[in-house]
């Protein structure tokens, strides 16, 4: 079968990391499928009305990407964009028998038109935190769009249970399956830990932006510690270093209790999570979090603030606890783990079983192949 995928997020030159989930679909897909890439993005260093197409073969397939001027007022940019994506329409080198969209808006509309276009199925994958939060988040032109594709895809994918929730509640019709991020599970194992080491080790990985909190975790930690000395927290990011510093040193700790890092490749986060104890997410919105799925097949007992997908992960206690966003709450937690044997080689490797059921690469490649064969009348 020849897939299509169309993404408005993907690695690409203004952002390398951005939307790497979705070329992880793409890499899981393309070892039974073939695959293309189809992918648009603003680029503020471009002249307003400028496409500029880039097209590059990866060991997984083709990738396009046309890129577009990302300044001027916001009409601007829209017909930029109209621009960018029928251009790369135009490059489309396969014959789709179906297009694989990921992010409802905009990938899921393109999608929804050229499958009529071309009279064959599509699925939606929907990774958007959007749905989640409360605040007015759309215009009503994207909503009425969206929910028209939403309704005529085969199958609408949301990463976890509650993102599928909060898409209903919006009122986005569709027949809902849910389908986890592609993790790893040969990279991310679990390592028996150092005897020889006395500190607990909590580990926290993310952009540190404000949607993940990091003046909360440090608050939290920097109580936590006056109380269980043996606590070590590292935090690992690809976000500003230099603020995540400043946050960090406001805290008056002694030197090394917390250290930083980043940014890494998915290889050094695993190795970073193989030679820690727990992992840490204090996020206020997360579809599903990818970096805890990550953590739990690594074998990490994990803790995360109640952000939507974390709590569908962790409702069994052998892998962790959904906790609150109280500084007061996660202190008395991290004082309880700091006060506890290190977790053993078993103990990780049955929390990596659990993780491996629900989320390993095999489950998810199955469920995707049934979803696709049953996408055809």
């Amino acid at each position: 079968m020849r897939i299509l995928f169309v993404t408005p997020w993907y690695p690409n030159r203004t952002s390398p990391h951005h939307g790497n989930f979705v070329e992880r679909f793409a890499e899981l897909v393309a070892q039974r499928y073939e695959v293309e890439v189809l992918h648009v993005e603003a680029d503020s260093d471009l002249p307003g009305g400028t496409l500029e197409e880039h097209v590059r073969n990866e060991a997984y397939g083709r990738v396009v990407t046309v890129y577009y001027g990302g300044d001027g007022a916001r009409v601007q940019r829209l017909w930029g964009r109209q621009r960018a994506w029928k251009r790369a329409l135009s490059l489309l080198l396969i014959e789709p028998q179906l297009i694989h969209a990921h992010v409802l808006i905009d990938g899921g509309i393109v999608a929804s038109r050229l499958a009529r276009r071309l009279g064959i199925p599509f699925v939606v994958s929907e990774h958007s935190s959007r749905y989640l939060r409360p605040a007015h988040w759309t215009r009503w032109p994207d909503r009425y769009l969206a929910r028209r594709a939403a309704a005529g895809a085969a199958a609408m994918l949301p990463v976890s249970p509650s993102l599928a929730a909060a898409m209903r509640a919006r009122g986005f019709p569709g027949n809902y399956r849910v389908v986890p991020n592609v993790v790893d599970d040969g990279i991310f194992r679990p390592l028996a830990p150092d005897p020889n080491r006395e500190s607990v080790v909590l580990l926290h990985v993310s952009d540190a932006t404000a949607n993940k909190r990091p003046e909360l975790l440090l608050e939290a930690f920097a109580r936590a510690y006056e109380r269980a000395p043996r606590l070590r927290l590292h935090l690992a990011t690809d976000g500003n270093r230099e603020a995540l510093h400043e946050l960090v040193q406001a805290r008056h700790l002694p030197p090394g209790i917390i250290t930083l890092s980043g940014p890494h490749p998915r290889e050094e986060i695993a190795q970073l999570m193989r030679n820690s104890d727990y992992f840490i997410l204090t996020s206020r919105y997360e579809t599903q979090s990818v970096v805890l799925v990550e953590a739990l097949l690594s074998g990490l007992y994990c803790l995360a603030t109640r952000a939507g997908g974390p709590q569908d992960i962790l409702h069994d206690a052998l892998m962790g606890e959904s906790i609150t966003d109280s500084p007061a709450e996660i202190s008395h937690r991290f004082v309880a783990l700091g006060n506890a044997p290190i977790p053993n080689l078993a103990q990780r490797k049955a929390i990596r079983q659990l993780a491996l059921a629900r989320f390993g690469l095999r489950y998810t490649q199955d469920l995707l192949e049934s979803i696709y064969q049953q996408s055809f009348p």
